[in-house]
């Protein structure tokens, strides 16, 4: 079975560089980038099963990926994980709103708990964790 394909969004260097690595060996395919604009064109161009993104980018933010995502046909169903630096409760709702997945604190969370996340969802499509905040 082919592994399955995470698009990972994420502009700090090490982090990004930290979760591809566990994700990768994990079994899973991980196009990293560092915007929204690039997340845009690997989504154009590959076939993606879950997306983890930032909010604050440089270029396109995460609340504008998702926006985009939502209003695309092909796309529109793809899971989606938020990364943040932010707990903020008006983010984390306004995330609910759009129909993400999951919420992680990027302060609050580690490798494994990203990981944890990803098989959650990828095994549980359109469940959101995030009904119960």
């Amino acid at each position: 079975m082919a592994p399955k394909r995470i698009l990972l969004a994420e502009d700090d260097d090490v982090l990004l560089d930290v979760l591809k690595t566990k994700l990768e060996k994990n079994g899973f395919k991980v196009f990293p980038v560092i915007n929204g604009v690039e997340a845009l064109n690997i989504l154009t161009k590959e076939s993606i099963d879950m997306v983890l993104t930032d909010i604050l980018m440089p270029e396109m933010g995460g609340f504008e990926l998702i926006e985009r995502m939502k209003a695309d046909e092909k796309l529109k169903n793809i899971p989606i994980i938020i990364l943040s630096n932010s707990g903020q409760p008006v983010e984390i709702h306004q995330a609910i709103k759009m129909g993400v997945e999951d919420y992680l604190t990027k302060a609050e969370f580690d490798p494994q708990e990203v990981l944890d996340k990803v098989q959650k969802h990828l095994k549980e499509p359109k469940k959101s964790s995030l009904l119960s905040i």
